[in-house]
């Protein structure tokens, strides 16, 4: 063997040896090299790949505060708060008293407006070091909150006046600048308060928000076109973000300038590089589908393909998707299945996964969704991190409750595409499946930061909020959104119902002088209707009807017939609402949605045969209306005949096979009869169909736990339940408690079958299950107690087994009690 063979073997061998002795490295010592990389990079800056090399060691060891801690600091750096937010929670999760994350946590809470987060780390935080300048400013901050709400002006001024003083000391602190924003814009000072924001923005350039706020100041100044100049300039600074190309084009949509919107499209396809052009250009002939119709765009694709594009797959595959909008579905899928197919056509390999992906929406949509998951498989064993697909598998996951799979799935998506709403509102609903609602509002919010207020995500979040009860957040966010968007009819209707609800009548009165002024039938329709609801609020329910009456009068098309009659129900004139209910049948007898009304008034006067006669009058016309069997079984069952009522919802399902709601209704039924089985059957056939709506969810769950006894079923119906326990619906609290209860977790099932009794204090079932939680518990006093209000809630002619079934644990529990 040659010298030079030797050393090569010997260089192998070496080679070898070093590649066998890292395998000998310990775990620890793994997640220290990781460790120390990441402090290297974040020394020079590169914050992303810092934050892979600490999410690398926390892999390796979970215990690494310093990697919880940098990844947190990073993403606040790079203006990623809900990131930052969730990586500080990880952090004082394992640390309850990290002072420093406290802190940053009721940063990030107050400026992204979650409230009750707010109070629970600035709470801490204030126990932990209250005398700290940083903790100074969250208490100042949970002060200036309260006399906010309870509008307690002059306590307010006095917190502004403290938080100008600590912002000699705190000169950058997010608490202290947003009080004096605040304060600034309640003043009306907008001048002095696009300084602060100026400022704000030198420290944080790469915050969406603070530019999105500007935006809201230059509006209530009226400075339309430095608005418009700001609209541009976020265009420059955020040139790779969806939220500023839209929030631009909206703008000028809402002032009626749609040729300028569709120039500036047409400008990003001809300044786009030849990798951006297909996209660009499709956002162009979306813009044309949306503004002058389906038919419009075509011609411009054909007019394309006709010329230079001719061999341009992407447009091809856009054209099928297009035919298959417009209605021509077999077409558009068969259409699409050639682009895929085709040697001659040019489509890359990225244009080729899109193309996938939107040939599997439209099985999804065609009712095919097992090939629509192959065609996504095939997508994602192709590039496992294509966004649009894992996005599509998440929402099946989250249909499927897999919670954990879909949230992997669309955290994938959000380190690729930080600023995807869409993703983000995916990401909330898999947290609200999963039962975290926290979560959920908190990527809800997130999402209306990442599209600039853009509406279809601020009535999301707002709609959210209104559910807990967040009033006063939820108007803020649609505020927000008519800075941009004025008169934005959907935003203005929700903003008029806040206002209700918040029983501030002048405010509700200026939203439905707004919607008067839309120009517009429905935003006129919607006007009156809020007024009517203000008048009954302020002078009583009989003027409210006055007022309707005299627009239906003067002029019908302002408000349906069928809201007076509405009105005059809810106000009690049972009679009134008959007379004009006949009278409008007798106008137009073949409107049957006034016949429709007219039965709903004889029932309500009790004239039962007569209001199953209109409706049977109606089904002669329209048999498929599902809706009529359910009001026609109501008046079966209102005479007293439920049999009637059962064989009216099997009317309709034979003519309208597997309508939904008439399904519900035989699952009722079947339920009341003690066919059990048959109802889950009925529930599980809806739940598959439509997993996220939570009186489903809520039935076919509490069917599970209360009569299945193996495992399987307990899981499924945690796994189903999930999402119910933080609602404050009675019945949703029973349920899950009840589950609880079943599975074993008996101390946890307590709190929710407590709030459930507490809510329904009549409700039987509710009180034996907490009376049979409280006896598992050891506490016989209390469950007895509990069964004797079940028993009473039962009545003379209740359930029979439920009676039997109390009675036996009511004479146990005694019995247990007699013998001690």
């Amino acid at each position: 063997m040659s010298l030079t063979s030797k050393l090569c073997k010997k260089a192998v061998i070496f080679g070898l040896f070093l590649a066998l002795s890292g395998c000998f490295e310990s775990s620890q010592e793994r997640a220290e090299r990781h460790y120390q990389s990441g402090l290297t990079l974040l020394d020079g800056g590169d914050l992303p790949r810092a934050i892979v090399e600490f999410r690398n060691t926390l892999q390796l060891d979970d215990a690494n505060l310093g990697a919880y801690r940098h990844i947190a600091t990073s993403n606040r750096s790079m203006g990623r708060l809900g990131e930052a937010y969730r990586d500080f929670l990880n952090l004082v999760e394992r640390a309850p008293n990290d002072i420093d994350g406290r802190i940053a946590l009721s940063e990030l809470a107050f400026w992204l407006g979650d409230w009750d987060e707010f109070a629970r780390h600035g709470g801490m935080a204030v126990k932990l070091a209250p005398n700290r300048s940083e903790i100074k400013a969250i208490d100042l901050g949970m002060n200036y909150r309260t006399a906010l709400i309870e509008r307690k002006s002059a306590e307010r001024a006095g917190l502004v006046f403290a938080a100008e003083a600590l912002a000699t000391e705190l000169p950058n602190n997010s608490i202290l600048r947003q009080i004096l924003l605040d304060a600034r814009i309640a003043d009306r000072r907008f001048d002095d308060a696009l300084v602060l924001v100026a400022e704000s923005i030198a420290e944080a350039p790469q915050s969406m928000r603070l530019y999105t706020l500007r935006l809201e100041l230059l509006s209530r100044l009226g400075k339309h076109a430095d608005l418009e100049a700001e609209l541009r300039n976020m265009l420059d600074v955020f040139p790779d973000e969806k939220g500023p190309k839209e929030t631009y084009l909206r703008f000028l949509m809402s002032h009626n300038r749609s040729q300028d919107a569709q120039s500036y499209l047409e400008d990003l396809v001809l300044s786009a590089e030849p990798e951006e052009y297909d996209a660009a250009m499709v956002t162009l002939l979306q813009f044309i589908q949306q503004t002058e119709g389906a038919d419009s765009a075509l011609a411009r694709v054909d007019q394309l393909l006709a010329g230079t594009e001719a061999d341009n797959g992407f447009l091809h595959a856009f054209r099928a998707s297009l035919m298959f909008d417009m209605g021509h579905r077999e077409e558009g899928v068969s259409a699409l299945h050639e682009v895929l197919s085709s040697e001659t056509l040019k489509l890359d390999d990225a244009a080729r996964l899109q193309s996938k992906t939107a040939l599997a929406r439209m099985l999804v949509a065609s009712g095919n969704e097992e090939l629509a998951r192959v065609q996504i498989a095939e997508v994602l064993q192709a590039d496992a991190r294509s966004s649009d697909a894992l996005m599509m598998r998440a929402n099946w996951s989250i249909s499927d409750d897999d919670t954990d799979a879909a949230i992997a799935d669309l955290r994938t998506v959000l380190d690729d595409r930080a600023g995807d709403a869409t993703a983000m509102v995916l990401l909330a609903r898999a947290y609200e499946r999963e039962g975290n609602r926290d979560l959920m509002l908190s990527f809800l919010a997130q999402a209306v930061e990442a599209s600039n207020n853009a509406p279809k995500y601020a009535l999301r979040y707002a709609r959210a909020l209104v559910g807990d009860g967040k009033l006063f957040a939820a108007e803020s966010i649609l505020i927000s959104s008519l800075r941009i968007e004025a008169g934005n009819f959907d935003v203005l209707s929700t903003l008029g119902d806040v206002y209700l609800r918040m029983d501030d009548m002048p405010r509700a009165q200026k939203v439905a002088e707004t919607l008067e002024k839309l120009g517009e039938a429905r935003g006129s329709s919607a006007a009156n209707l809020l007024k009517t609801e203000i008048l009954a609020r302020r002078v009583g329910p009989a003027q409210a009807v006055e007022f309707l009456e005299g627009i239906v009068l003067r002029d019908g098309a302002l408000v349906p017939k069928t809201a007076l009659i509405q009105a005059q129900l809810k106000a009690g004139q049972t009679q009134a609402a008959l007379s004009f209910a006949k009278a409008a049948v007798e106008d137009a007898p073949d409107n049957l949605e006034l016949r429709a009304a007219l039965a709903m008034t004889l029932a309500a006067a009790r004239d039962f045969e007569a209001a199953a006669t209109e409706v049977e009058t109606i089904l002669d016309h329209t048999p498929e209306a599902a809706g009529l069997y359910l009001q026609l079984a109501r008046i079966r069952e209102a005479q007293g005949d439920p049999e009637a009522g059962r064989a009216t919802i099997q009317r309709g399902l034979d003519a309208v096979p597997g309508a939904p709601d008439l399904l519900w209704a035989q699952a009722s039924y079947l339920q009341a009869a003690g066919e059990i089985e048959g109802a889950i059957g009925i529930y599980e056939a809806l739940y598959a169909r439509n997993s996220s709506n939570p009186i489903i969810a809520n039935n076919l769950a509490s069917l599970l736990a209360t009569h299945r006894d193996d495992v399987a079923s307990l899981q499924r119906a945690e796994a189903i339940a999930r999402r119910l326990k933080n609602d404050a619906v009675p019945a949703f609290q029973d349920t899950y408690g009840w589950i609880l209860y079943r599975t074993g977790a008996v101390s946890n099932a307590i709190p929710y079958l407590e709030a459930a009794a507490a809510g329904s204090p009549k409700d039987a079932l509710i009180h034996f299950h907490l009376g049979q939680a409280y006896a598992s518990n050891g506490d016989r006093e209390q469950a007895l107690k509990q069964m004797v209000s079940a028993l009473e809630g039962v009545g003379p002619v209740g359930d029979s087994d439920l009676r039997q079934e109390i009675e036996t644990e009511i004479a146990h529990l005694t019995s247990v009690s007699a013998q001690e």
